[in-house]
């Protein structure tokens, strides 16, 4: 009889596939039978699990993002913690993040990155006005939706403020460097609204060239980063990049309302060229890799998808030699789900729309955004793995990484000797002992200390005589022979 679970939460959710694997969690496809509609799980890897640290975290983000009501917020609509592990159930985007979107399709023009940029203004500011600080804003972190709608996510390391004033911080990785700003790379403890300005600047650069921020706040480095940016566009990314918070836009509304001014002066071309990958991103691993072949490298995520799969020799793996990368699954299999599906065959993403917005109706950004069309993707294999395939085969394991217990004892034992044999020498080697005499100098040894209690004799004689005439010139003394 099969252990593999279907469902979770008493049956509420049902496992359709693995949507990706992330270095701390895995993301799965669910069909919520309760509500009729998919959802997004993000499961904690089971070794994150036992930490109270990472489990605080998932709190963080749940609460985080719980409290904030807005169309361009990734809704998360429960936590858990249960037998199979502690997972969130989030709001589903299909269409990936605007870092997949860079990669697949080249950067955006100007008009298309400051109307990304308007949109994120307007979740942060909501974020911002409920006591919500991001801390990690990034291309990675903002999703789309099938319709092309901008979802803030991944509010784990969020610092959130309660109505009492308190300080919640949780997560062990305070942000993403190329996207913090210097006062975070410090401190994450004491930042504010403006720490998320600069990230989402940051953003805004790599929307627009397809590289990696670097020391934006560094005036020097302005003459070649803006090369062929619109003037505007190129002003307001260095004052949201300032080295000094005081110096960038105090608030998110600030910045929105200088791109909406821009906006109808910046062109829909692209700044940088862009060339189509010819492979897949080396995030993604290939189309035709069964589940099986991944498990091998990524043990966490074998230990943490094992629930999910039919019985599967754990210490056959080999530990994970990385984080980051999305899983495909295996067909469908005689009526049941002995392991995962495949991803459907990719398909065109559909265009970035901006929401609705409190705006003025004249200065709205709504407009969709259009980026230039991607080119057609083969789609994935869709062979199903054999059912050899699915439970691993016994053999032996593949050397893994680290200190094995002999090893460990071996080492303690060597140090115990060193410490031994230290003790020992070193009182030695500060304090050697005396060169014993040869044989023939006895005599001479011995004549020696002969003199030697001959000299202090006479010197104890000569101390008594003195002491005798000192005593006959004292008048009052009395002579014994006298």
């Amino acid at each position: 009889m099969s252990t593999a679970p279907e469902l979770l939460s008493e049956g509420r959710y049902r496992i359709e596939r693995v949507l990706g694997v992330g270095g701390m969690s895995v993301v799965l496809l669910a069909f919520d039978n309760r509500m009729h509609v998919q959802r997004a799980i993000k499961l904690l890897h089971k070794r994150y699990a036992k930490s109270p640290q990472v489990r605080e975290r998932f709190e963080n983000e749940a609460y985080a993002q719980a409290r904030l009501r807005h169309p361009n917020i990734l809704m998360v609509h429960d936590v858990v913690d249960d037998d199979v592990g502690v997972y969130l159930v989030m709001e589903l985007a299909e269409g990936g993040s605007l870092a997949d979107r860079v990669k697949q399709q080249g950067p955006l023009s100007p008009r298309e990155a400051a109307q990304v940029g308007i949109t994120m203004c307007r979740a942060l500011g909501v974020a911002h006005a409920e006591g919500v600080v991001h801390r990690d804003i990034k291309p990675e972190n903002v999703l789309v939706d099938k319709h092309g709608t901008l979802k803030v996510a991944d509010f784990g390391i969020a610092r959130v403020v309660d109505r009492h004033g308190n300080l919640t911080q949780t997560g062990m990785v305070m942000g993403t460097w190329a996207y913090m700003p210097p006062e975070q790379r410090e401190s994450a403890r004491q930042v504010d609204g403006r720490a998320d300005i600069y990230a989402l600047g940051a953003t805004l650069f790599y929307l627009l060239t397809g590289k990696q921020p670097t020391a934006l706040h560094n005036p020097e480095t302005h003459g070649r980063e803006y090369v062929d940016f619109p003037e505007a566009l190129a002003r307001a990314i260095q004052k949201a990049t300032r080295l000094y918070p005081e110096d960038r836009y105090q608030s998110c509304e600030e910045l929105a309302r200088d791109l909406e001014e821009m906006l109808g002066e910046l062109g829909t071309e692209r700044l940088a060229d862009f060339q189509p990958p010819q492979a897949p991103p080396d995030t993604l691993a290939p189309a035709d890799e069964d589940l099986s072949t991944f498990l091998h490298r990524d043990h966490d995520a074998a230990e943490t998808l094992a629930p999910f799969l039919e019985p599967v020799n754990l210490a056959n793996l080999a530990p994970a030699d990385g984080a980051g990368t999305a899983v495909p699954g295996t067909a469908v299999q005689g009526g049941r789900t002995p392991s995962l599906y495949l991803p459907p065959p990719a398909r065109s993403q559909p265009p970035l729309a901006a929401p609705a917005s409190t705006a003025p109706a004249a200065t709205d950004p709504a407009a969709a955004v259009a980026p230039a069309a991607a080119p057609a993707a083969p789609a994935p294999s869709t062979a199903t793995i054999p059912p050899a395939a699915q439970t691993l085969p016994p053999g032996p394991a593949p050397a893994r990484s680290g200190v094995s217990g002999s090893q460990l004892l071996i080492f303690v034992l060597g140090v115990l000797v060193a410490v031994i044999a230290i003790a020992v020498l070193l009182p030695r080697l500060v304090n050697p002992p005396a060169a014993p005499r040869p044989a023939g100098d006895a005599q001479a040894a011995a004549e020696e200390e002969l003199l030697s209690r001959l000299v202090a004799l006479n010197a104890a004689r000569a101390a008594e005589e003195a002491q005798g005439q000192v005593r006959w010139l004292r008048p009052d003394y009395q002579h014994p022979g006298a």
